[in-house]
């Protein structure tokens, strides 16, 4: 940053001096000189008398006008010429901003919509779910079979049941995807971009005399006709980790072009005793 400042004053001084001087000298000098003499002379012849008159009249007349007139003019011009010139640089004083410029980036994780309809056994009846088994499944509001096996989240939980019409026990509900929570389009589902992802959480009784049962869930792909395009299984799930507690099973499976409804089916298998002591909650069906 630079400031310069010259300054140059320059002063002309004009002095200038006149002097009139006029003498003006009228002099009149009149002189009039008037001589008059009169020489009267009367004789009278008839009477001795002599009369002389001798009159002489002299004027003199001297008239001097002496007029002196005299100017004297004197006239003193000064004349200053001041003539300042003042030289100004600009000083142009660049600063250097930074500018930080903070880009927010904003991730909107969608999560898709589970598509399946009481998914954790919360309404009564088990709304949503069709009875396809042998045995009827329960909703297990806690030790409805056992006691300490109670549902993962809210107030009840998908339990094997009794069994008494034999093994085993299953619920199926049908998802339609062109009309359903999300209305895929044919476009979209046909595209071979989508995959299905299935969860749940299970459980599964213990008891050292008898072998685990277990829990299962198929998929099966359907076309606008309800053919089959295809069958997903997650095998026989046996939760050992904890005794009560839960395990969590997750899968992707490649969507079939021209799917328009996924069958979502829960399988409760005995293996010893007379109940079929497996549990499932918090399924989830969703597209991505």
């Amino acid at each position: 940053s630079s400031t310069s400042t010259a300054s140059t004053t320059t002063t002309t001084t004009t002095s200038s001096t006149s002097t009139a001087s006029t003498t003006t000298t009228t002099t009149t000098s009149s002189t009039s000189t008037a001589s008059t003499t009169t020489t009267t002379t009367t004789s009278s012849t008839s009477s001795s008398s002599t009369a002389t008159t001798t009159s002489t009249t002299t004027t003199s007349s001297t008239s001097t006008v002496t007029t002196t007139t005299i100017t004297t003019t004197t006239s003193v011009t000064s004349i200053t010429s001041t003539t300042t010139t003042t030289k100004t640089t600009t000083t142009t004083s660049t600063t250097r901003t930074t500018v930080t410029t903070t880009t927010t980036t904003t991730t909107t994780t969608m999560v898709p919509l589970n598509l399946l309809v009481n998914p954790g056994a919360e309404s009564s009846g088990l709304a949503g779910w069709t009875q396809i088994g042998s045995s009827a499944v329960l909703q297990d509001t806690g030790g409805v079979e056992y006691s300490g096996y109670n549902p993962r989240t809210g107030s009840a939980c998908f339990a094997g049941g009794l069994g008494s019409g034999g093994s085993p026990s299953s619920l199926l509900q049908n998802v339609n995807l062109l009309n359903g929570i999300q209305s895929f389009s044919t476009a979209q589902l046909d595209a071979g971009a989508l995959h299905a992802k299935i969860s749940f959480y299970y459980q599964t009784y213990y008891s050292w005399l008898y072998p685990y049962d277990d829990a299962e869930v198929t998929i099966t792909f359907l076309s606008a006709t309800n053919a089959v395009l295809g069958t997903q299984d997650t095998g026989y799930q046996t939760c050992t980790s904890s005794n009560p507690g839960w395990c969590y099973y997750s899968n992707l499976y490649s969507l079939p072009v021209g799917t328009r409804s996924i069958n979502y089916k829960m399988i409760f298998t005995r293996n010893s005793g007379t109940k079929i002591a497996a549990y499932i909650d918090d399924n989830s069906l969703t597209l991505v």
